[in-house]
């Protein structure tokens, strides 16, 4: 559908369409999240503990699975482990379960809101899933349970649980008593998208401990942030008498940990420029880094990231960078004013280095990839093409995939780019904190602000331009034919396929977004002058999500005054002069005493009447 698309050229990518599988294990991997794996390819450079770190902490871990594995001690089938943001959960539990080995493990779901690897529905398949690729006996009950009824793979987290991961190993356990346990690890539950389905998956493991105790061969153990609704529910009576709590807290007196992890990422950036001095960085710059971590491996991580980044020509440079930054403190007390100061200091810095010329186009891609746009626009849909994958954004941005990588280039400290063989496809974010940094005005500032009113200004003016490209497109071509300045002679069947998907994401990126950009922008007069010109009739999808007065009231007043005649009109009533001049519309007699509004100019505008209950319906042309 956006065929006229100049720049946007997909090269490589391997696809398999498995729309129709032929087992119940299929089913259930098209249910799961692969990504979300221990081993998955997807988080193949994610984050361990630093060999020598948190090594009290790891230990305990493993001691509490080992024991309870080896029934040394089985008082608590499950652990939680919560800490701030930035300390290095989802580092530990990665390094926890390497060390524990493939052996102890049955399965893992590490949740990643920024990452697209938060929806809780695909939480049971993917443990099932695991499990059954670990006991083969349960692949082949999970297999013929799912040919039996598919319809398990859409049912609630309970009876999913219930029938997908109890039921199977209740079975094997009658067989085979001395069936060992094995360890499920859920990281990230605060990162889970749903509030209570948190709740839901904690309970129901829970209620399984509670009735099927041994006989259940799995313990479980989770990682998040300390939120209240977490706190309250592993506190609560139904979780607390099954669960060993820990915590992982900003620990400033860690100073041994934290030198060590400096001084060794140090070493690796000189073993990359054998040129630098063998005594950098001086003991007391690392003793300035050590201070300002304030136990937040996520700032010694980036800091160091920015300082050995391959592409810049001098590292001692960035560390005099890096030492150079003051964060903000209280004038009177002279402490921080958030604990995050320190490492808001480098997300600024890596903000900074990006050239005016690109920033926009940088922030658009960030905003759009952040969790609060992804579910607003978020089809429903088997295909492997997502409405923030890399090549939906390019098409709507109008950028060809290098201009897209260099405009995250600068950021590869806290993003990179997941590719599909030689395609990039995905971003990925390595901290939490950083798009909490950008949506946080506080913190980041106007300037880096991605929900700054004047972004949803650039995305709706974009998306108008693209929703223009495709209505021309559509008188001028057939709806599905490629336009001329993509050559498709190199791309298989499959491949055309994907650009099919590519263009139709687009589009409902477009005509689903418009609405809100417009709600959200602060619509200056560039922005009202292209809305004046638009056409709506094609696109009566973007005014149906005007669907109230309230709504549309909305709209209007962040009209400027001087656009918004030209925009949208109350008429108020259809004298015969108004019946003369839309004769194409059907106006029944009845809807001429009550207010109609015009939106659009000429032929370009739509009609349309206000309800008794306040909802707004369009009047249908004639034809």
């Amino acid at each position: 559908m956006f065929d006229s698309s100049r720049e946007f050229v997909v090269n490589g990518g391997t696809f398999i369409d498995n729309s129709h599988p032929e087992s119940g294990l299929e089913r259930l991997y098209q249910a799961s999240m692969p990504e979300a794996a221990l081993d998955s390819s997807a988080r193949e450079y994610a984050a361990k503990c630093y060999p020598g770190t948190r090594a009290q902490r790891i230990q305990e871990f493993v001691s509490w699975a080992s024991a309870f594995i080896s029934h040394q001690d089985r008082r608590f089938r499950m652990t939680w482990m919560s800490g701030p943001a930035g300390v290095g959960k989802s580092a530990l539990a990665q390094t926890c379960a390497e060390t524990l080995g493939d052996d102890a493990m049955g399965a893992a779901f590490f949740f990643s809101c920024y990452n697209r690897r938060d929806d809780p529905s695909r939480l049971v398949p993917t443990i099932a899933y695991q499990i059954a690729m670990k006991i083969k006996p349960v692949a082949t009950i999970l297999d013929e349970k799912i040919r039996e009824d598919p319809s398990l793979l859409s049912k609630t987290i309970q009876v999913q649980f219930r029938e997908l991961v109890v039921a199977p190993l209740l079975e094997l356990k009658m067989q085979d008593e001395g069936m060992r346990d094995r360890l499920v690890i859920i990281d990230g539950l605060d990162e889970c998208s749903s509030d209570d389905a948190r709740n839901v998956i904690v309970e129901t493991i829970a209620t399984a401990i509670r009735q099927h105790g041994d006989n259940l061969p799995l313990l479980w153990a989770f990682f998040s942030r300390p939120e209240p609704q977490i706190v309250r529910m592993f506190s609560s009576t139904h979780v607390s008498p099954f669960c060993l709590p820990t915590t992982l807290p900003i620990s400033g007196t860690a100073w041994e940990e934290m030198e060590l992890y400096l001084r060794g990422r140090f070493d690796d950036i000189k073993k990359q420029r054998p040129h630098l001095p063998s005594l950098w960085p001086s003991g007391g710059d690392i003793s300035i880094l050590v201070n300002r971590s304030n136990g937040f491996f996520a700032y010694a991580s980036t800091a160091t990231k920015f300082i050995g980044d391959p592409e810049a020509l001098d590292p001692e440079e960035r560390l005099r960078i890096v030492l150079s930054l003051s964060p903000r403190t209280n004038p009177s007390t002279g402490d921080r004013i958030n604990p995050m100061a320190e490492l808001d200091m480098v997300y600024l810095l890596l903000m900074h280095q990006i050239p005016k010329s690109i920033l926009p186009i940088t922030l658009a891609i960030l905003l759009s990839l952040h969790p609060s746009t992804r579910r607003i626009l978020y089809p429903v849909s088997p295909s492997p093409v997502v409405v923030d994958a890399v090549p939906v954004l390019a098409n709507f941005l109008g950028l060809t995939f290098q201009s897209f990588s260099t405009a995250l280039y600068r950021l590869h400290s806290v993003l990179r780019l997941g590719f599909r063989d030689e395609t990039p496809w995905r971003v990925i974010f390595e901290h939490a904190s950083f798009m909490e940094f950008l949506v946080d005005p506080g913190r980041c500032g106007s300037e880096f602000w991605i929900k700054h009113p004047r972004q949803y200004n650039f995305l709706a003016k974009r998306s108008m331009e693209r929703l223009v490209e495709a209505f021309e497109m559509q008188r001028s071509s057939p709806w599905h034919s490629f336009p001329s300045s993509i050559k498709l002679s190199a791309y298989t069947e499959s491949i055309q396929h994907v650009h099919l998907e590519v263009r139709h994401l687009t589009f409902k990126y477009c005509q689903s977004g418009l609405p809100k950009w417009l709600i959200w922008a602060s619509m200056d007069d560039s922005l009202a002058a292209q809305l004046a010109c638009f056409d709506f009739r094609e696109w009566w999808g973007v005014i149906g999500e005007f669907e109230t007065m309230s709504r549309l009231q909305i709209l209007i007043a962040k009209i400027p005054s001087n656009y918004r005649e030209q925009i949208i009109r109350r008429q108020k009533h259809a004298e015969p002069v108004f019946i003369s001049q839309f004769k194409d519309y059907v106006l029944p007699k009845r809807w001429r005493s009550k207010p109609i509004y015009i939106i659009g100019q000429g032929e370009a505008s739509v009609l349309l009447k206000l309800e008794k209950d306040g909802r707004l319906t369009r009047v249908i042309p004639k034809g």
